[in-house]
């Protein structure tokens, strides 16, 4: 039986227009993360951007979406597909002056809807001091049964969200929820076991312990990955204001402490890290 060929060229378009508007989304998505990169609160309370463009510094990250950016431009209009008219304009401005974070994870949903998508939106209202919004978003995803890498995701964002709203035991339990997903950042450990110690959560610390004892931070990228996690974990202490560990206060707080001390390198030095902030 012949194929009619008109079908064939029909369905070629569509999937060409399908590729054209997932490379769209995604470089929305990067700009995106960039937004939120500037922003104070997204330093303490957003992590785990999928599409964060590769960089050293926000000025090369920049010129390498520009880029990509203008690479699909091109090509896009060599196929006689439309690029988003977004992607031109944010072309034409600098990092600070582009629309809001939220604008632009609404605008890569709108052209390829997704789940990750929608944990990015979520990290943009946090970023924005909107973790009210955040926790809806997160809480509806969720209740969708996403793919586990997803899962994980937007359970680590739920609980800074969580954390960012004031509200420790709640992201607690996330950070825990998350930390138990199959490959789990290390970064979700280290925040687990930050928070943990503030609260004083002997269970917490024990899970926390456990994923970080087989990092190596002796490999420079995992060493890099680590300071970063405890820098963001020390902000967000020091934000919510000093919390004692003095035996002579807390038994059992520093009883929790040791352990934490005793543990593996990683452990121990979030520990020391936290004593040393006032966290």
């Amino acid at each position: 039986m012949l194929r009619d060929p008109r079908l064939s060229f029909s369905s070629a378009l569509r999937e060409l227009e399908f590729v054209h508007r997932c490379d769209q989304a995604r470089l929305l998505r990067e700009a995106c993360a960039l937004a939120c990169a500037g922003s104070g609160l997204a330093r303490l309370y957003v992590a785990g951007f999928e599409h964060a463009p590769a960089g050293s510094s926000p000025e090369l990250a920049r010129s390498n979406w520009d880029r990509a950016c203008l690479e699909e431009i091109e090509v896009a209009r060599k196929d006689e597909f439309r690029p988003d008219p977004m992607l031109p304009a944010l072309l034409e401005l600098p990092t600070s002056l582009w629309p809001c974070a939220t604008d632009l994870a609404r605008a890569a949903l709108e052209l390829k809807p997704s789940h990750g998508g929608r944990v990015d939106l979520a990290r943009a209202m946090i970023a924005e001091a909107d973790p009210t919004g955040a926790i809806g978003e997160l809480r509806r995803l969720l209740d969708e049964d996403p793919t586990p890498a997803v899962r994980g995701a937007a359970l680590e964002a739920l609980a800074l969200a969580f954390e960012c709203d004031g509200d420790p035991r709640a992201s607690l339990s996330c950070y825990e929820a998350a930390a138990r997903q199959i490959r789990s950042d290390p970064r979700v450990a280290v925040a687990l076991l930050a928070l943990a110690l503030r609260v004083g959560d002997r269970s917490a610390v024990s899970l926390a312990a456990q994923r970080l004892a087989p990092l190596d931070l002796s490999v420079a990228g995992t060493r890099r990955r680590f300071d970063r996690a405890l820098r963001a974990a020390r902000g967000r202490a020091r934000r919510r204001g000093r919390v004692a560990l003095r035996r002579s206060e807390d038994e059992s707080q520093w009883q929790i402490l040791e352990m934490a001390l005793s543990g593996s390198e990683a452990c121990s030095e979030i520990a020391r890290t936290l004593i040393g902030s006032g966290g």
